[in-house]
């Protein structure tokens, strides 16, 4: 298979996309997860990172990750997320 190139498109004007990935490493147990906001621009509001504990997949980890990131809109008071 021929490498893809993976292109990142901005959210509308007066609003912000948030992007977030989680990794879960089978042989040690170790996950993480983080995520950015960024504008139309591509301007960082913020961002997040962390470790994982008593995870035991890749889709739970996708799924913490995801919800880090929700609460960090909230917890700033952004609700115009993409």
């Amino acid at each position: 298979m021929a490498p893809k190139v993976a292109k990142w498109f901005t959210p509308p004007k007066g609003r912000l996309k948030l992007n977030v990935d989680g990794a879960f490493k089978m042989t040690t147990n170790e996950a993480g997860g983080g995520g950015i906001l960024r504008d139309h621009k591509g301007n960082m509001s913020c961002a997040f990172a962390k470790p994982y504990y008593h995870l035991k997949s890749s889709l739970a980890t996708e799924a913490f990750a995801v919800r880090d990131g929700l609460l960090m809109c909230c917890n700033k008071g952004i609700t115009e997320v993409q």
